[in-house]
């Protein structure tokens, strides 16, 4: 290494070698008159003896380095090699017929199936297809609302299958939908959900419990309280209200009173509110005789009348609410014993004043012995006032007496307006047999 070395083969070639030197290697028969040195004599070789590609450097042939000389035609980049180079291109290129073409990658298909390849500078761009959006993850994907359909992103018809909105009516959208709920019903995390109105502020009022059902709520009275007439939700008082005969028999026809006692009649007139039920259903004394200020009265009594009634009376008296029930049984008797007031028709009419006037009280009885048909206290006169029933004696004012057949007369000797008013016959046999009739007498 380092020298110079001669060699000698039998077939006459002689050659030299020095590190990287190439020379040319020729024969003895190849020597001739031109010039060219004779090596079998230890001549030493110049660059006429070197290779294309290498350059005499006074020792021996030498690679010539084409990339750092200039000496090269390459477009990008240059590689020596030993006698040569090549040309290098840019990543993303290949070197073709003496250039640098562009590699087209996407002819591989590099990209999913919701991408499309596009070509750039020295490479590819992966891309979503129209209707796909990029996530974080660099997947392709459909937007919320939409599915994957051959290749592109379809809307969702969240409609079409079993609704979202549940309590509500569904609208598709483009990519979405939309829920009319229900009343009683609220848009939450995509579907109808029960609104709870009892969570926050109570709809309901004083002294009133909340309770929400589905879609709506209800108010019920709280524990102890019961709802008034209005409406409102009252803690009352027991009061000591009443009835005078709880339990009616009466003849059909016979007049029928129900009287309520046990407070004022200021208290009844004005600040009393009463309701009836006959036989647990609502019933309205009108619709069957006449209603008083404690009471009612049945005109004609017959069957259809008899049930039982109950009563709530419900007034305030020293800013407190009071509360109390009822009750009364009405029975149709046999007609065994029947009381009418005979003369009902005249004194309908208004009765002169100063004029001596007669109730006409006929009392039709059977199977109930009377010691003396003719007393006249097989019957009971009264004057029926707010204060209960007042009873009448012979007097200065009236004279009770027995008129002919089943007749019992009251009269009025000397009537005036102060004497206007209910009058009542009345049997009782203290037994249990009792039946009455009222009548309205009015003074000009």
């Amino acid at each position: 290494s380092g020298s110079w070395d001669s060699c000698t083969s039998t077939t006459s070639h002689n050659c030299g070698h020095y590190e990287d030197v190439h020379l040319n290697c020729d024969t003895a028969e190849d020597d001739d008159d031109n010039g060219t040195p004779d090596r079998r004599n230890g001549n030493l070789p110049n660059q006429e003896d070197c290779e294309d590609g290498f350059r005499f450097n006074g020792f021996g042939c030498a690679d010539i380095n084409e990339c750092t000389e200039g000496l090269d035609d390459c477009e990008v980049t240059c590689v020596n090699t030993v006698g040569s180079y090549t040309c290098g291109c840019l990543e993303g290129y290949e070197f073709i017929n003496g250039s640098c073409v562009e590699i087209d990658p996407c002819l591989e298909n590099p990209c999913s199936d919701t991408q499309m390849c596009l070509q750039v500078e020295g490479g590819y761009r992966c891309n979503c297809l129209d209707t796909f959006i990029l996530e974080s993850s660099g997947e392709c994907v459909c937007p919320d609302g939409y599915e994957n359909e051959e290749e592109a992103c379809l809307d969702i018809d969240e409609c079409a299958a079993d609704s979202p909105c549940g309590n509500g009516q569904c609208s598709n959208s483009a990519g979405s939908y939309s829920c009319d709920c229900n009343d009683g019903y609220e848009f939450t995390n995509g579907t109808c959900v029960d609104i709870d109105e009892c969570a926050s502020d109570s709809p309901c009022g004083e002294n009133e419990e909340c309770s929400n059902t589905a879609g709506s709520f209800t108010c019920e009275c709280a524990e102890g309280a019961e709802r008034n007439f209005n409406g409102d939700c009252i803690f009352y008082q027991a009061c000591r209200v009443r009835v005078k005969n709880s339990n009616i028999e009466a003849f059909s026809g016979d007049s029928v009173t129900v009287k309520l006692s046990g407070e004022s009649k200021k208290i009844f007139k004005k600040f009393a509110t009463i309701s009836w039920t006959k036989n647990g259903e609502q019933w309205n004394p009108r619709s069957s005789g006449r209603v008083k200020f404690n009471g009612f009265r049945i005109g004609s009594f017959d069957v259809d009348d008899t049930g039982v009634y109950v009563g709530t009376v419900m007034f305030e008296k020293n800013r407190q609410p009071y509360k109390c029930s009822v009750e009364v049984n009405m029975a149709l008797l046999e007609d065994t014993l029947r009381v009418t007031i005979a003369n009902r028709k005249k004194l309908k009419k208004k009765q002169k004043p100063g004029k001596a006037l007669s109730i006409n009280c006929d009392l039709n009885i059977a199977d109930v012995p009377l010691e003396d048909p003719r007393d006249p206290s097989n019957v009971n006169w009264y004057r029926v006032t707010g204060n209960g029933d007042v009873q009448l004696v012979n007097g200065d004012d009236y004279q009770i007496s027995k008129g002919k057949g089943s007749l019992y007369l009251l009269k009025i000797r000397n009537p005036t307006r102060a004497d206007n008013g209910t009058y009542k016959c009345e049997f009782d046999d203290q037994q249990g047999t009792q039946a009455s009739d009222e009548v309205n007498i009015r003074i000009k």
